[in-house]
């Protein structure tokens, strides 16, 4: 078998980039009305601390000779890391939950009922979430486009 060296599975930012803009401009606001008002200036670099953690917050999956690294990643530190030895990729398995629960406002309450798609790489006992989709249209491609790259086949179980 072919030892996989240094191979980026999955890198992606943690945070929407909706998020991480508001979060931008919010803090933005926050800093200009605490210059003016002369109050809270200790928060300042709180708010550019809090801001560029958002921006930098990064899942990561890594292989690496045999072993197979689930980083997070913020401000470019591992802030979380588990590490999974293998013998071989066996593949990509697509599995489908049902989630329901109750959604309650003021006036109403209703019932959320969907499928919810979840991506798994198959190691030699265990396996490893890579991506959940509500779409499995979504979850295919991305997941596809790992297969290719690790020479893998992919399947689903339903």
């Amino acid at each position: 078998m072919e030892v996989l060296k240094n191979i980026e599975i999955i890198s992606g930012f943690y945070f929407s980039k909706a998020f991480k803009w508001t979060a931008l401009i919010c803090s933005g606001l926050l800093i200009v009305y605490m210059i003016y008002s002369a109050t809270y200036f200790w928060m300042i670099p709180v708010l550019i601390l809090i801001v560029s953690g958002v921006f930098s917050a990064k899942d990561q999956i890594v292989i690496e000779n045999h072993t197979l690294y689930d980083r997070f990643q913020l401000l470019g530190l591992n802030m979380t890391e588990t590490q999974y030895e293998y013998h071989e990729l066996k593949g990509i398995l697509i599995t489908k939950k049902r989630v329901v629960y109750t959604a309650n406002s003021r006036g109403r309450s209703g019932t959320t009922d969907f499928y919810e798609y979840i991506g798994h790489l198959l190691l030699d006992d265990e396996k490893v979430e890579l991506d959940r989709e509500t779409e499995l249209q979504k979850l295919w491609e991305k997941l596809e486009f790992i297969s290719k790259k690790l020479n893998i086949s992919m399947s689903k179980d339903f």
